[in-house]
């Protein structure tokens, strides 16, 4: 995804001149967002068992 970050900036930059800025963190979102959802779903797997989180976050 990153070597194609060039092209996406060149491509909004006509319309948005803050593209330089939006690009690269929407890029970086995803990921960010994995690992700190990642950090607290590990400390609620230790407290509550790695069954039972799955079956709440499954059906809810």
């Amino acid at each position: 995804m990153f070597p194609a970050v060039g092209a996406m900036i060149g491509h909004f930059a006509p319309t948005d001149p803050n593209a330089a800025t939006r690009v690269p963190s929407m890029v970086t979102a995803p990921g960010l967002a994995i690992a700190i959802t990642a950090l607290l779903m590990g400390l609620l797997v230790d407290r509550f068992g790695r069954r039972k989180l799955l079956l709440i976050s499954t059906f809810s």
